[in-house]
């Protein structure tokens, strides 16, 4: 069971605040992929396009309840843990974040595309963002997209996707990574950072034998 999202109290902030900033392809793969297994999923497929800065990552998990839309992918807000106590507990149980900034900084370096259906849910939705700047929060029925990327690159994009089909899961669309931060852009080797992911994701699925990765 998927617990809601809920924006921290601005005490609790304080106490558990630490930055996270999204500095590599890697680092953004490692960051999806932990989110996914922690929603229970038992299949990850990791597409990784490190010369077109582009990521995509879908699972079979939990998926996000239509009520916890207006908050994902905002900075302080999650599912996992909202006060020092509960941090404390955390000890003992098996998850891999809790103050609820990775989306939020990922979403600041990119535009960002959360296509999402909770357990049970009759319906996807879609949450897309740009330089940490929402521009829509809907369900989905049909939804035929032309992403261009034209800050960076003349490269058109077409995806034609239905939401999330056969039941629960998340799939994350990361475009133009870095496109506000093109110093950091000219750092990156892409032929590193997809051996640098690689390793990330054999890491995690060294000690998760029950999931099934898929890095393309």
């Amino acid at each position: 069971m998927t617990l809601p999202i809920q924006r921290l109290d601005p005490r609790q902030v304080r106490l558990l605040r630490s930055s996270v900033t999204i500095t590599s392809h890697a680092q953004a793969v490692e960051e999806l992929v932990l989110n996914s297994v922690d929603a229970g999923a038992t299949k990850i497929i990791i597409r990784l396009d490190a010369t077109n800065f582009s990521i995509t990552c879908e699972d079979n998990g939990n998926g996000i309840d239509s009520t916890s839309m207006e908050l994902v992918g905002q900075p302080f807000a999650t599912s996992k843990c909202h006060t020092l106590q509960e941090l404390d507990a955390m000890s003992q149980a098996c998850t891999f974040g809790f103050r609820g900034q990775a989306l939020a900084s990922l979403t600041e370096v990119s535009f960002c595309e959360i296509v999402t259906r909770g357990r049970g849910a009759p319906l996807s939705w879609s949450k897309q963002f740009r330089g940490g700047h929402i521009i829509h929060c809907k369900p989905l029925i049909a939804v035929q997209r032309s992403i261009t990327n034209h800050q960076t690159t003349s490269q058109h994009h077409h995806e034609r996707h239905y939401g999330v089909v056969g039941g629960s899961g998340t799939i994350v669309y990361v475009r133009d990574l870095f496109y506000n931060t093109p110093v950091r852009r000219k750092m990156l080797d892409s032929r590193k950072e997809i051996n640098d992911t690689r390793d990330r994701i054999k890491r995690i699925a060294l000690i998760h034998p029950n999931i099934a990765f898929t890095f393309i």
